[in-house]
């Protein structure tokens, strides 16, 4: 079954359609189970960026629906067996945060914030949180360069993108010559530290070291906003540098600037010697 079909099922089965219920429950199970868990944590995502959706509750889900899959399959109501997933997804998910959503932005863009000439980039090159459409990674390629993403949620995995949750170590795999993350990473280290979630706090944390140390001599990690508290933490082995940003940015990263008590309104440019 093509990637297209599947998902076509498993939006019917969220909106519950029987006869998709009943098409997505004869296919792999595992499989099934995997592209509905995708599908409902990316909607989480996509309402607010900053949603937690514990690894718990990501294991309580896939039972659920493994469940509930099972239960079609042998014939089970599936009005009803529908509404009980539902319930019980309902209870395990965050309950709705205020929205906080994520924005796509113009490769060049992104590139003139983080203080980069695409000219001189220096590959392979890495972009973490690439958005769904891997926008930037995509330009860069068409530009000749090396480049590769990696987000939590995208549209379509391929050759150069892996779907990976910032957190999860094979983030830093590989060496690069280049290392970049537009309001991505270190924006959702900063929420965290600044809402008191610690846990989420240091593994941003641990996956910024990892990036930096997944550098090749020379290479160039540049972040925006800047995360002073990591920054500090690196060796000395790495240089610093603070690139200024445009007015209305830095304006509006103030109030994170605040909630942290450091400046954060700046493009971190951290280099390898």
């Amino acid at each position: 079954m093509s990637a297209l079909a599947l998902t076509a099922l498993v939006r019917g089965f969220l909106d519950g359609d029987p006869a998709a219920a009943r098409a997505l429950a004869a296919t792999p199970r595992a499989a099934a189970v995997a592209a509905v868990r995708r599908c409902v944590v990316r909607a989480v995502h996509e309402h607010n960026q900053f949603a937690v959706v514990a690894a718990a509750t990501v294991a309580g889900l896939e039972a659920d629906l493994a469940t509930a899959l099972a239960a079609i399959a042998s014939g089970a109501d599936v009005g009803a067996t529908l509404a009980t997933e539902r319930a019980a997804r309902a209870a395990r998910l965050p309950s709705a945060p205020p929205p906080v959503t994520c924005a796509s932005y113009a490769p060049t863009l992104q590139l003139d914030l983080l203080g980069l000439d695409p000219a001189s980039l220096r590959g392979p090159v890495l972009d973490v949180g690439c958005g769904p459409g891997a926008l930037l990674v995509v330009a860069l390629r068409a530009a000749g360069h090396d480049a590769h993403g990696v987000d939590r949620h995208l549209d379509a995995p391929g050759p150069w993108t892996r779907e990976l949750d910032w957190a999860d170590p094979a983030v830093a795999t590989g060496t690069w010559g280049t290392i970049l993350s537009h309001q991505a990473l270190t924006l959702h280290l900063l929420h965290h530290h600044a809402a008191g979630a610690v846990a989420e706090a240091r593994a941003a944390a641990r996956t910024f070291a990892a990036l930096a140390h997944a550098l090749a001599p020379g290479g160039t990690l540049a972040c925006v906003p800047g995360a002073p508290m990591v920054e500090r933490a690196l060796p000395a082995t790495f240089t610093r540098e603070r690139r200024p940003l445009p007015d209305e940015l830095e304006a509006a990263l103030a109030p994170l600037s605040r909630a942290v008590g450091e400046d954060v309104a700046y493009a971190s440019v951290v280099r390898r010697r």
